[in-house]
């Protein structure tokens, strides 16, 4: 996906969880990595929008840095997008044209976090998201 489709939110949330994603020496950027990005910003709209569902989003993001403290690591090998990324893109994308949206925005990337296999998915539905 170009990132000129992307809105500049959307577009920070990715870099924020590839930097993560580099930092924990993780192989691949997950959609755990994105998730967490959305929920480190308390008054940014990943909370907002777990607020609305009745989800904890102080809860989810404690279950996600654990799950991502459990991610494999690799020493010298550089962190990449992955399959899961691959989709989670392509996934809001889809959601982004289907709202007959210009740009993928961060609301996009956290549909698409409900859909696409992945622990991210798993955490979210186990917290009613």
């Amino acid at each position: 996906m170009r990132p000129d489709k992307l809105t500049t939110m959307a577009q920070q949330i990715l870099a924020d969880a590839q930097t993560d994603a580099i930092q924990r020496g993780n192989p691949e950027v997950a959609g755990l990595h994105i998730l967490d990005a959305l929920l480190e910003d308390r008054s940014g709209p990943g909370r907002a929008i777990l607020a609305r569902t009745g989800a904890n989003a102080d809860r989810v993001h404690s279950i996600v840095r654990t799950e991502l403290d459990r991610l494999p690591r690799s020493e010298g090998a550089s962190t990449q997008g992955g399959r899961e990324l691959m989709e989670l893109l392509a996934h809001a994308d889809k959601e982004a044209k289907s709202r007959s949206d210009a740009y993928v925005s961060t609301e996009h990337l956290l549909l698409a976090l409900t859909t696409v296999k992945g622990q991210a998915k798993e955490v979210l539905h186990l917290n009613a998201v």
